[in-house]
């Protein structure tokens, strides 16, 4: 693990790593509000945690992240 966290410190990581991890990402976030008790949960953690504009715009903000971001 440390030495993951090393290396990236050091390195860009790929396009596909990048690619790979927003699309499990945008997979967890959309599959998890897939059941009422899924949708509730979400809701209820935009309203209580942060904001229902945060839960709204989660996605494009994931997918705004870039290679340098991650490295940073």
């Amino acid at each position: 693990m440390l030495a993951e966290v090393a290396r990236l410190s050091e390195e860009l990581v790929s396009e596909e790593e990048l690619a790979r991890a927003l699309t499990g990402v945008e997979a967890e976030h959309a599959f998890s509000g897939e059941t009422a008790e899924g949708s509730a949960y979400t809701l209820g953690t935009a309203d209580t945690v942060w904001t229902l504009e945060f839960e709204l715009g989660y996605v494009d903000a994931i997918r705004r992240v870039t290679r340098q971001d991650i490295r940073e």
